[in-house]
């Protein structure tokens, strides 16, 4: 009797992880209200990959206001390099930190949660990939829930190569979102 049970489980279970990878691969709707597939500008993208700014897409500068999902993002300010308080708190050999402070309003009548490692991507002129940075800071973290039709002001920090240029983050407002591209420099 356990076994067949079991197995009902277990095949659920399957089930389950192929509805999520395949709704995962799906589109999602953009500020604009076309269907776009989600782009792959994070860790998936190769040296020389076109960016957003020379693909035509919209790319906003600081201080401008897009739209993802149901959130309205706005870059206020970029700290290129970024200098953490703490003197143990250093960038890896080759590279620098970088900070920006963030507004994100919820426009929906649910909460958001909106998390930097999964709705941020960072990608400079060369077309490398780079990362969100573990750091210590006395600001406020851009990270946490976002109550429905309020505001979150933060920050957060990226790791990126001591010559990087032409520095493009996009903002997601969900795990599935196209996102919205800012122009950092």
């Amino acid at each position: 009797m356990l076994i067949p049970v079991l197995a009902c489980f277990g095949l659920a279970a399957i089930a389950l992880i192929i509805v999520v990878v395949a709704a995962g691969s799906g589109s999602d709707d953009t500020a604009d209200g076309s269907d776009s597939a989600e782009s792959e500008v994070g860790a998936t993208t190769e040296a020389g990959d076109i960016s957003a700014e020379a693909s035509g897409e919209d790319v906003y500068a600081i201080g401008e206001t897009a739209t993802s999902s149901d959130l309205e993002i706005t870059v206020n300010s970029v700290e290129d390099p970024w200098v953490p308080s703490n003197e143990f708190d250093t960038p890896p050999a080759g590279q620098r930190y970088i900070g920006v402070e963030m507004t994100v309003v919820n426009t929906a009548d649910d909460t958001a949660i909106f998390s930097t490692f999964a709705g941020i991507e960072v990608i400079d002129g060369e077309g490398q990939a780079w990362d969100i940075a573990i750091t210590t800071s006395d600001e406020p973290s851009i990270d946490g829930d976002v109550p429905a039709w309020a505001t979150r002001k933060g920050w957060v920090y990226l790791t990126v190569g001591e010559d990087a240029t032409d520095l493009e983050m996009r903002v997601k407002g969900s795990f599935t979102a196209e996102g919205s591209v800012f122009l950092l420099s």
